[in-house]
């Protein structure tokens, strides 16, 4: 289910009851080989990298189309640790929801051990912010060997190309 602005005939704006981000987990060695790669085969575009100092990670989005690679930015931060573990490959989803605080209490009652909700950094790129209008996501736990987070994403008009 997808949202559409009130303001807006562009299309919808944010993901409901959907997968809205899919991340990767990439080594820095090879960022620039799959960047491209992921550009060549699905025929995105990434925005420039979001290098979040605090937890030692640096993301490459592609708001039009939900993928996002990860990397770490130092050996002590836990994507390093992730990719020492289990190597580079798929690494967590975002499930797109109505309202995060009613998710996050619905997880938690299901017993999986929901992490505080978290925001943007401030460190963005500005086509960060021309593409995401505001974004609220937490961590759920993890399922099937997969990192869940649960995220309210509002994309700036037609960023979503739902058809």
């Amino acid at each position: 289910m997808t949202e559409r602005s009130p303001l807006s005939t562009a299309g919808p704006t944010r993901i409901v009851n959907r997968i809205d981000l899919v991340l990767w987990a990439v080594k820095p060695e090879n960022i620039v080989r799959w960047l491209e790669e992921f550009r060549r085969l699905y025929s995105i575009a990434f925005i420039e990298p979001t290098v979040h100092e605090e937890t030692g990670v640096v993301a490459y989005l592609s708001a039009e189309s939900g993928i996002e690679l990860l990397m770490p930015s130092r050996e002590d931060s836990y994507l390093a640790e992730h990719l020492r573990e289990h190597g580079e490959g798929f690494y967590a989803i975002v499930f797109g929801v109505d309202d995060l605080a009613r998710a996050r209490a619905r997880a938690q009652a299901l017993g999986y051990p929901v992490g505080e909700s978290f925001g943007p950094s401030g460190s963005e790129p500005k086509a960060f912010s021309e593409k995401i209008k505001s974004l609220e996501e937490a961590y759920i736990g993890d399922m099937l060997n997969t990192r869940i987070l649960f995220g309210r994403i509002e994309y700036a008009p037609g960023v979503l190309d739902i058809r």
